[in-house]
């Protein structure tokens, strides 16, 4: 386990209360799959998000999905519904070519940590998993904040 890993554990045991060991282990086997900065990055596509307001942070996960184009043309269908803040928009836009390649990545790296075969099915459904974990450890505090 890279230092940075420990750190990272080392810190949510210290202030999330995981109810019992399988949770701990969950995490532990998620941050395996991110670098500390990747997270951060992350959390923060997430907070844009949420500051966003475009969606209930539940629904969040499908952003970490979205290609630059869906999302621009998701944008554009809710623009008729309400304004949005052109800046947090277009942070967004800007970090989410980079979240698709981290979240592509992860799914990868929890294939080949599982020994299964990597096929582009096989990365889709991996990284709709680590989506999901990943919307429910922001909304609880785990992931690490930008510095």
């Amino acid at each position: 386990m890279s230092d940075n890993i420990r750190k990272i554990v080392r810190r949510v045991l210290n202030e999330t209360n995981f109810s019992n060991l399988d949770q701990l282990i969950e995490f532990a086997e998620y941050a395996k799959l991110f670098s500390k900065t990747n997270m951060k990055k992350i959390n923060k596509f997430l907070l844009l998000i949420r500051e966003l307001g475009v969606v209930n942070m539940f629904q969040a996960g499908d952003f970490l999905l979205m290609s630059s184009d869906y999302f621009n043309d998701f944008m554009r269908l809710k623009s008729y519904e309400r304004e949005y803040d052109e800046d947090v928009l277009d942070e967004i836009k800007e970090l989410l070519p980079e979240i698709n390649s981290i979240m592509i990545g992860a799914g990868i790296t929890l294939l080949e940590n599982k020994n299964q075969e990597v096929t582009p099915r096989s990365v889709e459904f991996a990284i709709r998993r680590i989506a999901s974990t990943t919307v429910k450890y922001y909304m609880t505090g785990v992931l690490p904040k930008e510095s």
